[in-house]
């Protein structure tokens, strides 16, 4: 006869029966959870963070920022990247674009790169902004229309 290990739920010490619930992570301010939950504790305690998540931006979007080192190559760029990239944080949390794509065409025609002014900022140029400052992708707010100026 085989032993079998049942996890019991850390809130209320209940046993969790296969299929009826399991471990849990999450995070919270900067540091990584786990708890053992079962299937209705697990549903309470999406209930309560649901008007959270519906609200954040996903780390993996807000880990980006934290790659590539920006190709900005002289002081006033790589303050600029500094306050851009601080500002594409800002407004990825807030679920906006990272940044404005009037900025970019700006810096696009400042630096003698012709590409198309009509219509939406192609995704090659917007990379060639992003990669010069170290930025995450417009493409990241997905849950947001697309509004390029």
């Amino acid at each position: 006869m085989a032993d079998v290990v049942m996890k019991v739920d850390d809130l209320d010490g209940t046993p969790i029966p296969p299929g009826q619930g399991g471990t849990v992570r999450f995070g919270f301010r900067g540091k990584e959870y786990t708890i053992d939950l079962t299937s209705d504790h697990e549903e309470e305690l999406a209930s309560l963070l649901m008007p959270y998540i519906e609200r954040a931006q996903e780390a993996e979007a807000l880990d980006s920022l934290n790659g590539e080192p920006p190709l900005a190559s002289d002081e006033a760029d790589r303050e600029m990247a500094k306050l851009l990239q601080a500002e594409a944080k800002r407004n990825l949390r807030l679920g906006k674009k990272p940044y404005d794509t009037i900025a970019a065409r700006e810096w696009l025609t400042q630096q003698g790169i012709e590409y198309n002014q009509m219509g939406r900022l192609a995704k090659e140029y917007r990379e060639i902004y992003e990669r010069h400052f170290g930025l995450p992708s417009y493409d990241l707010a997905a849950k947001h229309a697309l509004t390029d100026g």
